[in-house]
């Protein structure tokens, strides 16, 4: 597989300026790895079924509904749709650019879309993108650019098979990566105007929004040469109270426990709703593994966190300490004489009296002081020592 990179001069000149030279392996354990590697939704054995680069397995294509097709007088002059517009072959003998495809029929407003796109040939080079576009895409546009095309601008939306999302030149990492044997699908809601891909029938979860009320279209691009993609189903549905029901018990761990206790309900729905709620026991334990992580900590989390204040702590000291110690305080603050010393005003005789009584007095009453003040002292320090442990555990 060969790809080459032209310049266009202003007199309608094309002049080579670089080729790249891509050698595939035909050997079965290449293919193996390579299969395996790319997050493949064919088995190992589909590998032996590979002619010219390209799968010849029908895995995934048990659907077999068709509402749309690749449309031929919306699409690049290299490449070439067959089998009744579910196969495309971009860039047959050589890439100069970027081929871009667009489907035959606008989305209706107020419907469910679902569609899977198999890639059965091997992807590389600068990008092989999925998603949707408007009608003020023009595909001749980019022949001769090579580019991750769907999402570049405002008109159109996209799915990278490097795992990255795009619109409007803006990038940002979404999902696992995909490539030959992968089934990329893709959810659009236009009831509430949201985009959501699958790959290998696995959801990714939303990945555009604010989509209501634009005409478009599906579409898909490639800048590599002889690469291969093909429609597997195209499913349109209208909103019905079962569908809503049913998404409203995917998203709920109890009820979906109990859907799933029903196995006829289950099958009977999981055919015609297969792209809403999970069929596998993998990406159920994943999808209750998600509830448990909602609950526990919501969309923001870190940032309340962070924007919590640290509450001030009241040391508590028991009632009938505080009360010596006010009564200790009061008497510091009324300026009494010291223990065991008369009044200047006091007689002789209260003197005396005074000092015959205060041989004992004293002593027993500074002890409680002694001891009330001990008392508060540890209660002080064990609340600090406790304050202390808690900065130290929410540090951590």
């Amino acid at each position: 597989m060969n790809e080459f990179v032209f310049v266009v001069l202003r007199n309608g000149e094309r002049r080579l300026i670089a080729m790249y030279f891509f050698i595939s392996s035909t050997s079965q354990s290449a293919k193996d790895v390579n299969m395996n590697h790319m997050n493949s939704f064919c088995s190992p054995k589909c590998a032996k079924s590979i002619v010219d680069g390209k799968l010849q397995c029908d895995c995934g294509e048990d659907v077999g509904i068709f509402n749309w097709c690749w449309s031929r007088n919306h699409s690049s002059s290299n490449a070439r749709i067959s089998n009744n517009g579910k196969d495309i072959l971009f860039h047959p003998l050589y890439s100069s650019g970027t081929a871009v495809v667009r489907g035959n029929a606008p989305f209706q407003p107020n419907l469910h879309y679902y569609w899977e796109i198999k890639m059965i040939s091997n992807l590389y080079g600068t990008d092989v993108m999925v998603g949707i576009g408007t009608s003020k895409i023009v595909v001749s546009d980019w022949s001769y650019r090579f580019c991750s095309m769907l999402g570049i601008d405002s008109q159109s939306w996209g799915y990278s098979y490097h795992g990255k999302i795009q619109h409007n030149k803006f990038v940002r990492k979404y999902g696992s990566q995909f490539g030959q044997g992968s089934i990329v699908g893709v959810h659009l809601d236009m009831c509430s105007g949201t985009l959501e891909y699958y790959v290998n029938r696995k959801p990714l979860g939303i990945a555009f929004r604010r989509l209501k009320g634009r005409e478009l279209y599906p579409m898909v691009s490639s800048t590599a040469a002889q690469s291969a993609v093909r429609i597997t189903c195209a499913v349109t549905e209208e909103p019905t109270l079962q569908m809503r029901c049913l998404e409203f018990i995917s998203k709920c761990p109890a009820l979906y426990r109990m859907y799933k206790e029903i196995p006829g309900l289950t099958r009977l729905y999981e055919q015609k709703y297969f792209w809403i709620v999970p069929t596998t026991e993998e990406d159920e334990k994943r999808r209750m593994a998600e509830f448990d992580n909602d609950l526990m900590c919501p969309l923001n989390f870190k940032n309340f966190l962070k924007r919590t204040k640290e509450l001030r702590t009241i040391h508590w000291i028991p009632p009938e300490i505080l009360e010596g110690y006010n009564e200790e305080r009061d008497s510091d603050t009324d300026h009494a004489p010291a223990w065991g010393s008369p009044s200047p005003n006091a007689s002789a005789d209260d003197s005396d009296s005074s000092s015959a009584s205060g041989a004992q007095s004293p002593s027993t009453s500074q002890q409680e002081r002694e001891e009330s003040r001990n008392k508060i002292r540890r209660t002080d320090s064990f609340s600090s020592a406790s304050n202390d442990n808690k900065k130290s555990k929410a540090r951590v």
